[in-house]
């Protein structure tokens, strides 16, 4: 996978599913080598290509899940639903970390964000491999190599 100059092979992937609906799937790229570890994974010093791609085919709601609500920083979270708010089914959301460069987040290809910090993916993936997880299937299929 390669965004905004970042290239970086798939490392592990998941899918989020409640009541037997597939609700989206999460991709993670990361370099080479590097362990499936949430320590390791969530370090600003790691390139990491982060892929959401909304799979439900009913109406997806406007405001970010509740579970991920009560994760995330809330200035994160501010920053998320102004992403979130316009998807539908299909729609494919990228947040792109380089070192030293920050986070460029894309919607269907087109930039939607730029964070200089790098707090939104480290806010997103701590949300879905961190301490408390809004899903620990997902957790364990994202730590998982060849879960995909």
């Amino acid at each position: 996978m390669t965004v905004e100059e970042v290239t970086l092979p798939l490392a592990s992937c998941a899918t989020r599913e409640t009541l037997w609906l597939d609700l989206y799937q999460v991709a993670l790229y990361l370099p080479d080598g590097t362990p499936l570890d949430p320590s390791a994974i969530l370090r600003p010093e790691t390139p990491k290509i982060v892929r959401l791609h909304v799979t439900y085919d009913g109406e997806v709601p406007e405001d970010i899940p509740e579970a991920w609500q009560q994760r995330v920083r809330a200035e994160t979270e501010r920053e998320l639903q102004n992403i979130y708010s316009g998807l539908s089914t299909g729609d494919v959301v990228l947040l792109a970390h380089r070192p030293g460069d920050g986070t460029t987040v894309m919607v269907n290809g087109s930039v939607a964000k730029a964070d200089q910090s790098g707090r939104l993916v480290a806010d997103l993936l701590g949300a879905l491999i961190g301490d408390d997880p809004t899903s620990n299937n997902m957790k364990r299929l994202l730590l998982a190599r060849g879960s995909c």
